[in-house]
């Protein structure tokens, strides 16, 4: 796709972005803010947990999103998530709660 096309796409967008600061969500915000998105919102574990249904409502309170990239993820490995399976599997609680807010 040529890059006019793409920066039309994205130029005026509220893009949500869990996990933005991490290794990939890291790499696909720096594109976001190179096709000229209005508003990239990138929430910090710190300040919302995902795994809680309130600071998700927290979060779609601060602006109308156009698009939610979900990234955000426990990582450890393979050796860490077979140890500890149940760990990882928390972001698919937060996928299903971002459903339901219409994503």
């Amino acid at each position: 796709m040529p890059e006019n096309t793409l920066r039309d796409f994205w130029s005026g967008s509220r893009v949500l972005v869990t996990g933005g600061a991490g290794f990939l969500g890291s790499r696909v915000v720096e594109k976001l803010r190179r096709r000229q998105c209005k508003e990239i919102c990138v929430p910090r574990s710190k300040d919302f947990d995902l795994r809680k249904m309130e600071d998700i409502a927290r979060i779609f309170e601060r602006s109308d999103y156009s698009m939610v990239i979900h990234l955000a993820a426990t990582v450890g490995g393979i050796g860490a998530n077979q140890k500890n399976p149940a760990r990882f599997s928390e972001c698919f609680q937060t996928h299903n709660w971002i459903d339901n807010f219409g994503f």
